[in-house]
């Protein structure tokens, strides 16, 4: 009972004290970027922490740059043993940035949240719930260009046409409220979860120029489902990934298979995955301890539909785990 009050709590506090949205930043290496879309994505018994590095080249050379830093810190009031099946708290916080064709459009933000990690039960199964506010800080600087299909396709300003020229310069800032929930369960040889994120939830209002309507920046809902299978020198695992923002929405089908080496307590995993009509998401992961470095390549095509429509992007991933 006590730990349902806690989370009901923490929904009350986070709607009446914060009122906030963007154009949410996009990353290919989901697992190391679920915070970004899931608050409650990584709610684990490990502090955590992460950098992430994305350059998307569409098909007419035009170029954008992501970067985010990303951490998780565990805390345990009750056992000071993790391996101890009972509750948690998680508090995440990071940073990023978006620059988008030479610095027309730049995004970064601040990251606050926090979550608790229900014990449903003694076998595993978890609910986990967060929250996060993000302070968000933009800047356009077109001088005539038109406006990037990218950034429309977003619904950045709905009263702008892809070939509408704008001459105007200016920032704006913002704050978003972001949930989700993550029910998983972690047995001897297996792991499953499925989560729920909601970002935006308080439709914050977007006016880029004077003369054209304000735009108010709808819920943006993702979901995560996926298992994964291992034992002491192997791990299958899949995933699905939807998304959808404003007019954008996405679909990413994945598998992944690891195999552990023999020196330094090692391992190689490989991963494929599959953006719906758009393209093919190649992965090459490796493993130390609980430190990993990832890389991967999309082979994307032009689709105005998809949340992205680059030819080609390459992405780069360091994740750190202190137990």
């Amino acid at each position: 009972m006590k730990n349902i009050i806690i989370i009901i709590l923490m929904i009350a506090s986070s709607v009446i004290c914060f009122n906030a949205h963007s154009q949410d930043i996009q990353f290919s290496r989901l697992q190391d970027a679920i915070l970004l879309q899931n608050p409650s994505g990584n709610m684990n018994k490990n502090n955590t922490a992460s950098v992430l590095y994305r350059n998307l080249q569409t098909q007419d050379q035009q170029s954008y740059t992501s970067m985010a830093v990303v951490s998780s810190i565990y805390y345990n009031y009750k056992h000071s043993d993790s391996t101890v099946n009972s509750s948690y708290f998680n508090f995440n916080f990071g940073m990023t940035n978006e620059n988008a064709l030479k610095s027309t459009f730049k995004t970064s933000s601040a990251i606050l949240g926090i979550g608790y990690n229900l014990a449903l039960n003694k076998k595993g199964l978890y609910l986990g719930l967060a929250f996060q506010t993000q302070f968000n800080n933009s800047s356009i600087n077109f001088s005539g260009q038109i406006l990037p299909k990218q950034l429309d396709a977003f619904g950045i300003n709905s009263a702008i046409a892809p070939t509408d020229l704008i001459y105007n310069k200016g920032a704006i800032q913002w704050l978003s409220v972001h949930t989700g929930f993550t029910l998983s369960n972690k047995k001897e040889h297996s792991y499953w979860y499925l989560g729920v994120g909601m970002r935006h939830l308080n439709k914050p209002v977007v006016a880029w120029q004077e003369n054209t309507t304000n735009y108010t920046l709808p819920i943006a809902i993702t979901t995560q489902v996926g298992s994964t299978y291992f034992d002491a020198q192997k791990l299958l695992g899949w995933y699905v990934f939807t998304a959808r923002r404003a007019s954008a929405s996405e679909i990413i089908l994945g598998a992944f298979a690891e195999q552990k080496l023999n020196f330094m307590k090692s391992a190689c995993k490989f991963g494929l995955g599959y953006r719906l009509n758009d393209g093919l998401i190649p992965s090459l992961e490796i493993r130390w301890n609980t430190t990993k470095f990832g890389l991967s390549y999309d082979f994307g095509s032009f689709n105005q539909t998809s949340s992205f429509i680059s030819k080609h992007a390459l992405e780069l991933g360091l994740s750190i785990g202190v137990k």
